[in-house]
């Protein structure tokens, strides 16, 4: 009995420890810029085991990405801040998006601008656009890809997938709009491709 119970607590601080370095962030501070310059993150370039988090905070808050090979653990953004994803540019993202978490948060916004956004590639893969009281956008455009697991377009708050010369392809179980009681979703897919 005693060495079974020694090796549940050993089994448990593994998992704590594992938790903690998956829920290690790194915040936007950059302004307008490169999402890989280091300087515009306050621990660094966010990597495949490292969250990002952009929040507007009355500073105009836009990340670019421009190159092949971006990634982030888990993508999390608020009040209003902008990720663009340019031509020529790629950004992974392994778990989950939430756009618009917090209660308050207003209008923010993905643009795949000729790039490819990937989302949900190691899990839990959930997508969402408005995940609380907030509202946020995914906006595809310039022929971008975006390849995303599952998606809610408004989840509590309200949610915005516009396509527009471009390609959105949902690869997990679900597409969502208006997800939960008081959640929106509004889909428009002008002159592009939705694929579930």
């Amino acid at each position: 009995m005693k060495m079974k119970m020694k090796y549940q607590a050993m089994v448990l601080g593994c998992m704590l420890v594992s938790g903690s370095v998956m829920g290690q962030a790194t915040i936007w501070q950059g302004g307008t810029g490169d999402w890989s310059v280091g300087g515009n993150w306050n621990n660094g370039v966010p990597t495949s085991g490292l969250e990002s988090h952009i929040y507007n905070n009355g500073g105009g808050e836009v990340a670019t990405v421009t190159a092949p090979g971006a990634e982030s653990a888990r993508l999390v953004m608020e009040n209003g801040a902008g990720l663009t994803v340019a031509a020529g540019g790629d950004l992974t993202v392994g778990g989950q998006a939430l756009l618009g978490n917090a209660l308050t948060s207003v209008g923010s916004t993905i643009t795949v601008d000729g790039g490819t956004f990937n989302q949900g590639t190691v899990g839990p893969g959930e997508f969402y656009l408005g995940a609380n009281l907030g509202g946020a956008s995914l906006v595809v455009t310039n022929s971008g890809t975006a390849n995303v697991a599952h998606l809610a377009v408004g989840n509590t708050g309200s949610g915005l997938l516009s396509i527009d010369s471009g390609t959105v392809n949902v690869n997990g179980a679900w597409l969502i709009s208006g997800y939960s009681a008081g959640g929106t979703g509004n889909i428009v897919v002008d002159g592009g491709a939705l694929n579930t």
